[in-house]
């Protein structure tokens, strides 16, 4: 059923006021008990629309986010207590035994949580690489200087979503000016996009870049540090950040990013 563009943003600012809530709240108190009815409240839609809008845009059902935040919660507390014992953490993050706990914790990390508890503590890495790619078109929202960057991302899925893009054909980016703000929200521009879209086109240079991925505020600190860009990196031409997943709805330690930064022609970057 087609939908209208102000009803989409209006579904993405909701599901996102109820996705930030359930984060904000499990950092406070990790053995809150949240309910659909509850988190169905904070998105003012009744329980049954809730849960079908917040599935198909987090691609996970309600109560899958709270048992994948609560256990992150968990995650960290063991990782920044040192004196924090695996039956402590189970009971204050709401778990009746620490066998649920246990089974719960491996099926999300991998790993015991009496192996993985210092995990957390590592910096986040981030991979590098030189990559030498064609120019890409996009389908772009211009961001003022006064604009609100939410706004415009909102603006951009909404029109996916009323053009019924399939999710795997969203391909969202920013395209960020030298200084660091990002001047338009962008979609790679497909078959599916082209059928459905008719926004500003925007053409992102290709050439020689250098490409980090990982976690967003990790990759902007490698961008920051790596000294060797100090000549090798274009400062006259934007930077091409593509979203791995959703910021809108995933907590800091799930976003994933991939930044591009343009180099100078025939740059080579010598090994740290």
């Amino acid at each position: 059923m087609t939908i209208r563009l102000s009803t989409a943003i209006d579904r993405r600012q909701r599901i996102r006021r109820a996705a930030k809530y359930v984060e904000a709240t499990l950092q406070r108190r990790p053995d809150a008990r949240l309910s659909i009815g509850e988190l169905a409240d904070v998105a003012c839609m009744s329980p049954f629309h809730f849960i079908r809008v917040y599935t198909h845009a987090v691609g996970a059902s309600p109560d899958a986010s709270v048992r994948h935040l609560r256990l992150r919660q968990a995650r960290r507390m063991l990782a920044t207590n040192a004196r924090a014992s695996v039956t402590q953490v189970a009971f204050e993050c709401g778990y009746e035994n620490v066998a649920a706990f246990g089974r719960a914790y491996r099926r999300q990390f991998g790993a015991a949580p009496s192996v993985d508890a210092r995990r957390e503590l590592r910096p986040s890495e981030v991979v590098s690489s030189v990559v030498e790619g064609p120019a890409i078109r996009l389908q772009a929202l211009r961001v003022g200087a006064d604009d609100d960057v939410w706004s415009a991302f909102d603006e951009l899925v909404g029109h996916l979503d009323v053009g019924a893009v399939p999710r795997p054909a969203q391909d969202v980016y920013a395209v960020v000016s030298p200084d660091g703000d990002i001047a338009r929200a962008a979609v790679r521009e497909n078959a599916p996009v082209r059928r459905a879209l008719r926004l500003p086109g925007h053409d992102a240079s290709g050439g020689l870049h250098l490409r980090l991925t990982g976690q967003p505020q990790a990759v902007w600190a490698a961008l920051h540090d790596d000294v060797r860009l100090r000549y090798a990196r274009r400062h006259d031409e934007p930077l091409l950040l593509r979203y791995l997943n959703d910021p809108a709805y995933h907590p800091a330690e799930d976003q994933r990013i991939s930044l591009q930064v343009p180099l100078v022609k025939g740059a080579t970057l010598p090994s740290k």
